[in-house]
């Protein structure tokens, strides 16, 4: 007893000002209740003190331990101080009030750890009955200061700030709230009185908002639906512990009691409903779920109930799908994502409120957006293996067995438009998360494209409507994300079979298959004037640019599901033919429309690389047809007229794919095509780069991203021929041909670097500072000849050709490329440098079949750029000692990988049989071909372009 005496004489020291529970002064008091600004925050006294109110509230709940002892003479002066200051702190303070509450109940929890129960139990009700005793003279009080004046002028404004904080020391005591004999004889009048005529407000989260959430008062449940409205702040961990905790666990006790009655449960769950809304997830974790309640099942199993409380109970299990999906089916345990809907759908208050919508009601606001908002957090929270299955029977009822005539013709639409929502997340989330398209994510999109098959036609029918229609309007939009969904998951589908193929990996049952009736469906409904079913379809099928056919001659290694990836993937091309067949028959008008949009216009290009000559005849006449000229390339020309930024990234974005994939089979389709669109921009006549300013940043980005995808593709050509030579292509004839029409055009493009670097430094977008004219060429240059410069390293290799004409075009090409780089002050890569110091000095690993002159003409080009000289084998200095031992590692290495020039001809005489026609070659095989491993020597010993001389003199005009 003497340290507790000890520790009141401390508290009795203190400031007069000072508050005991909380870091204020007495200067400036601030209101627990306020009928306006339900955010207010405690304002502190400038001299106030911070730093020891935990140490305040530690002496006071040690003093307070004095009242655990009997009354004493000597003892009741200590007993009288530290009540009357317990009523002086709270009389004047809302902070304090709180934290007196807050500390007294985790001071009672300590003692509860090393005491007696039930002497704790004791000493907190002799504690409470002083607390009840102060509240109740504070709301005597104010009933008595209320009844003494008129009605209409009854408010919390006419009470004096003790009176206040009295009544909400009324609220945040629980024990008192319990009491109902002291509620009925001192709080529900003075509440009642005090709420005359505005709800009352408060700042803080205290015990009487739960209690009363629950409260069969109409009027006390009323408040408290307000007062939790009007916290727009997320409860903390200390707010829960405070004000949640105690009421809802003893309201979820009463259920085994009462659940089953109608009023009961819905205000279970009204109130539950209004608590979950403030809680995040960790709270749901590490709180809600801590009491040893599991919300989540309980709200499972009240789904059976045909109570009023469906609806908010639909509600509460819609904000613990958002907020905490994991905790939610962590409780549901072994109950599937199915049993959950079909308890839902089978409660008939679902139907019933379904058919209570009204066609005047706002949606936003309406009932009928509660028993449809849950569906999108609902299906965000299932894992990948569970989608397809609450997919099929979100939809069926949805697209079916909620459109029955009985129900509003707003609910069929909003259902309707919901089921296709669902369909379009199901099929977005397997088309865009390619991380998600595993084996099982493969089984699951293939059961979420049988969905589509079975309800595309009601689908496609919403095209055939008038644009006018009011359910086309509502649901349109949605219809046309299915089709762009499913055709693109399709497409999707076809190309990660190929890249398992191509990798030598197993195919699991079912793929390499399609959905016809999807496509099929799509195509017939194609008809004229059909644009947004245009735009849809043709947006889905872009994944297809860059696939083409398995060789399979020869192969043992999966060749039936290479066969079966052909056979889906001609079905697909000739399905593809179709569309843009049907397309063609469109008006001019709605052709332009289609390419105004940049992934219509994608799809549309993309036909022009393709290697299905159907597929190209198809695109090269709707390009013909929107532009109404006769000839290819003028057609061409038309569309970059009015849409240059739409056609040119096109065109880029192709090629890219193209790249990527690192296929033959759209290749030789993509050299015909660039040059034309290349003799369409740099014309020396009416090129576009020469007549047109590029106006804007979007045109100054796709010219520059054009000249950048050419070079990569060029690129995976240089290094791709000999793979392709043995796997790809079977004709000799047809593979010198491709070698001719690459250098062709990599020379051509090369010679339009002035024009593509003037046309962009002469945009108006780009702001150049101080300088002269040829500094700005150098730094458009510069960024141009970045990609040419990384060609380079495979490009170069080609000086082994045997071919004259193709070896005189690659050194003609070498020194314009080296030249250029020079100017604008860019050094050779190291591994093309060190290639053609080979070439030039005759050493083995660059050994050619270049004339005396042109390897003059490449040394100086080689010289300068490098800023050293190369001098010929036999013409170096004698070797010093300290590079002796290196020159006879380097002559050893050198008898081991002797090179020889490229010899098409026997190389494709000793050819191994073709295993691929086309594939995505993975990441190791992207970047630059060592120049000394056995690969590059076996490529240089079967190349030999002997005889082919006739070929030097044809025209470019070949590719």
């Amino acid at each position: 007893m003497t340290e507790l005496l000890a520790k009141l004489v401390e508290l009795k020291s203190l400031p007069p000002g000072l508050h005991w529970f909380c870091s204020r002064s007495d200067a400036p008091r601030q209101r627990p209740i306020d009928p306006t600004h339900e955010d207010d925050k405690p304002v502190k006294a400038e001299d106030s003190i911070t730093d020891d109110v935990e140490y305040r509230q530690t002496l006071v709940n040690e003093s307070l331990q004095l009242f655990g002892y009997e009354d004493s003479t000597d003892l009741v002066p200590y007993k009288d101080y530290l009540t009357r200051q317990i009523d002086r702190q709270l009389g004047r303070c809302d902070i304090c009030i709180l934290e007196y509450y807050k500390s007294k109940r985790r001071m009672i929890e300590e003692l509860r750890h090393d005491n007696d129960e039930e002497e704790v139990n004791q000493f907190s009700r002799i504690l409470d009955q002083q607390d009840f005793a102060r509240i109740s003279r504070g709301l005597d009080r104010i009933a008595s200061t209320l009844r003494e004046i008129d009605a209409s002028k009854r408010s919390r404004n006419v009470l004096r700030p003790a009176e206040q904080f009295a009544l909400f020391e009324a609220l945040s005591n629980e024990a008192f709230l319990d009491d109902g004999e002291l509620c009925g004889n001192h709080f529900t009048e003075t509440f009642a009185l005090v709420q005359t005529y505005n709800h009352l407000r408060v700042v803080h989260y205290v015990p009487a908002m739960t209690k009363f959430l629950f409260d069969p008062d109409p009027s006390k449940c009323a408040w408290a639906k307000f007062a939790w409205s009007k916290l727009r702040k997320l409860l903390t961990k200390d707010d829960f512990e405070f004000a949640v905790r105690g009421p809802l666990f003893r309201q979820v006790n009463l259920i085994p009691e009462f659940g089953a009655e109608a009023s009961f449960s819905q205000r279970l769950w009204t109130g539950m409903k209004e608590i979950v809304d403030k809680l995040n997830n960790d709270l749901v974790t590490h709180s809600l779920q801590a009491m040893e309640i599991d919300v989540p099942k309980l709200a499972l199993n009240h789904l059976l109930f045909n109570s009023p409380g469906f609806h908010p109970l639909l509600q509460t299990i819609e904000k613990l799908l958002e907020i905490a999906p994991q905790d939610f089916w962590n409780s549901m345990d072994v109950v599937s994502p199915t049993t959950v809907i079909e308890q839902i759908f089978n409660n008939p208050q679902y139907d019933n409120l379904l058919l209570k919508a009204t066609e005047q009601a706002d949606y936003e606001t309406s009932v009928l957006k509660d028993m449809l908002s849950w569906v999108d957090p609902f299906m965000a929270s299932l894992k990948t293996v569970h989608q397809a299955q609450a997919c099929r029977s979100l939809t069926f009822q949805f697209m079916d067995r909620l459109q029955a005539e009985r129900f509003p013709t707003q609910t069929r639409t909003e259902c309707f438009r919901t089921g296709l929502g669902v369909l379009n997340w199901a099929l977005s989330h397997s088309t865009e998360d390619d991380s998600s398209f595993d084996q099982i994510g493969r089984v699951v999109a293939a059961e979420i494209l049988e969905i589509v098959s079975i309800y595309i036609q009601r689908i496609l029918n919403v095209f055939c409507l008038s644009r006018e229609d009011p359910f086309r309007m509502l649901t349109g939009e949605a219809c046309m994300r299915a089709v762009k969904f499913s055709l693109a998951l399709e497409c999707k589908s076809l190309r990660t079979d190929q890249e398992t193929l191509k990798e030598e990996k197993e195919l699991h049952s079912g793929f390499c298959s399609h959905s016809p009736a999807i496509w099929v469906a799509v195509v017939s409904h194609l008809d004229r004037g059909n644009v947004d079913l245009a735009r849809a379809a043709l947006t889905g099928i872009n994944d297809l640019t860059g696939l083409e056919k398995f060789r399979t001659n020869g192969d043992k290694i999966y060749q039936k599901e290479k066969g079966d990836f052909n056979t889906t993937f001609s079905h697909l091309t000739h399905l593809v033919c179709q569309m843009l067949e049907r397309i063609n028959d469109f008006d001019p008008s709605d052709l332009d429309t289609l390419f105004r949009h940049p992934e219509t216009a994608t799809a549309l290009v993309a036909s022009l690389f393709s290697p299905d000559a159907s597929t190209y005849e198809a695109g090269v006449n709707l390009i013909k047809s929107i532009s109404l000229e006769g000839a290819r390339k003028e057609a061409i020309r038309h569309l970059l007229l009015p849409f240059f930024e739409t056609t040119l990234n096109s065109f880029s974005w192709s090629i890219q794919r193209i790249a990527h994939n690192r296929t033959y089979a759209s290749c030789p389709r993509m050299l015909k095509t660039s040059t034309d669109v290349l003799d369409i921009l740099c014309d020396s006549q009416d090129g576009l780069l020469r007549t047109r300013p590029l106006i804007d940043h979007s045109d100054f980005k796709a010219v520059e991203s054009f000249w950048g995808h050419q070079w990569d593709v060029l690129r995976v050509i240089y290094e791709m021929t000999e793979e392709w030579g043995r796997t790809k292509v079977s004709d000799t004839a047809t593979l010198k041909e491709f070698c001719r029409d690459t250098m062709q055009f990599s020379d051509r493009l090369f010679d339009q670097f002035s024009i593509f670097a003037s046309s962009l430094d002469s945009a108006p977008v780009i702001k150049h500072g101080e300088g002269d004219d040829e500094a700005k060429y150098l730094r458009a240059g510069q960024r141009l000849l970045t990609h040419p410069g990384k060609t380079m390293d495979s490009m170069v290799k080609w000086l082994r050709l045997r071919d004259p004409y193709l070896a005189s075009t690659s050194v003609r090409l070498t020194i314009k490329l080296l030249d250029r780089m020079s100017e604008a002050g860019m050094k050779l890569a190291k591994t093309a440098g060190k290639f053609l110091e080979y070439v030039i000095r005759g050493d083995p690993q660059g050994r050619t079949h270049l004339t005396v002159a042109e390897k003059a003409e490449l040394a100086r080009a080689t010289e300068k750029n490098l800023g050293h000289a190369i001098v010929a084998l036999g013409n170096e200095n004698p070797p010093s000692d300290s590079s002796r031992a290196s020159s006879v590692s380097l002559a050893a290495d050198t008898r081991k990988k002797k090179a020889t020039t490229i010899d098409i001809d026997k190389w494709k005489a000793n050819a191994k049989s073709s295993v691929l026609s086309d594939g995505v070659i993975n990441n190791e095989e992207f970047g630059d071909s060592n120049l000394e491993d056995e690969e590059t020597q076996s490529f240089a010993k079967t190349f030999d372009l002997r005889g082919q001389q006739a070929y030097k003199n044809s025209s470019l005009s070949a590719i």
